[in-house]
């Protein structure tokens, strides 16, 4: 690596060694080479996490940050606040990312452009025989446009995701960073995504993909789609308001009539039953919120 950083990527990451040492190899073998690779650990105990971040730190390949156990939002803080890069970028600890992935998203920028991600996808064995991360590629591209070719946008498009993200530095200082004050691990880079876009920036989406190396169970998609809801409460809270309950449960029911448009498109069943389910516990995780808060 030259002595000049231009690039500094930041992986929060919390007692997942197996996965996480995936990422490292995924982010160490890059065809950059003017970047560094900070890994924030958020208070992880298991002797193999510690294992692993020490046998990277001992060959010079990344930076380790520890700190007690304070969520994502909290680390990449504290990540982007000691790198030296002018590009932040940020992924998971259980994502791997392409060799050109560091060199695309830097190239990406242009005056005016705050932001430049891409998209997650499964991995490629699990999108042939797993039907969660069928269902969950299936989803992504229900919600979000992904073109071929590079777009500059408004924050319409699937831009912002912290797995496959690079902010500008000076845009960061600017906004403060995340918002720590979310209480789970869900909405506040979507929050960060608004804030920036009100700020009068854009973010631009370019067709590069990340792999998520994720479990694709039924447990994480129960817990993963409730706990989105429960960032969509605390989002709409801060920005103009909680949603009704009469209005969640409107959506919470209302569910059911996206099933025939779900089956039109992907014509399979039980991508389509998932899809749907997904959207019902995300208004339940909203609506858990909202009753609580």
């Amino acid at each position: 690596m030259t002595s000049k950083i231009r690039a500094s990527i930041v992986i929060p990451t919390y007692e997942r060694p197996s996965k996480l040492e995936q990422t490292l190899g995924s982010v160490c073998d890059q065809t950059a080479d003017n970047y560094e690779i900070i890994v924030v650990d958020d208070g992880s105990e298991s002797k193999n996490q510690h294992d692993v971040l020490r046998r990277f730190e001992e060959q010079g390949h990344v930076q380790v940050l520890r700190q007690e156990n304070s969520g994502p939002a909290a680390a990449r803080n504290r990540g982007w606040r000691r790198a030296a890069g002018e590009f932040i970028l940020f992924t998971d600890d259980d994502c791997i990312v392409p060799r050109d992935w560091v060199h695309s998203l830097v190239a990406g920028f242009e005056p005016g452009v705050a932001a430049v991600g891409g998209s997650l996808v499964p991995l490629e064995e699990l999108l042939r025989n797993n039907r969660f991360a069928q269902a969950h590629r299936f989803r992504d591209q229900m919600s979000y446009d992904e073109p071929d070719e590079p777009v500059r946008d408004e924050g319409d498009l699937a831009v912002g995701g912290t797995a496959n993200v690079a902010y500008l530095r000076s845009v960061l200082s600017e906004m403060d960073g995340f918002d720590e004050s979310f209480p789970l691990a869900a909405g506040e880079d979507a929050d960060l995504q608004r804030r920036v876009v009100e700020a009068g920036f854009d973010m631009k989406y370019i067709p590069i993909s990340v792999e998520h190396n994720d479990d694709y169970s039924w447990e994480s998609f129960v817990s993963r789609a409730i706990r989105s809801g429960e960032g969509t409460h605390h989002f709409h809270q801060k920005h103009g308001g909680s949603r009704t309950i009469p209005r969640i449960l409107f959506g919470l029911f209302g569910s059911l009539a996206y099933l025939p448009l779900a089956l039109q498109q992907s014509k399979n069943l039980d991508v389509s039953f998932l899809y749907v389910l997904e959207r019902m516990l995300n208004r339940v995780g909203e609506l858990k919120s909202t009753i609580n808060s």
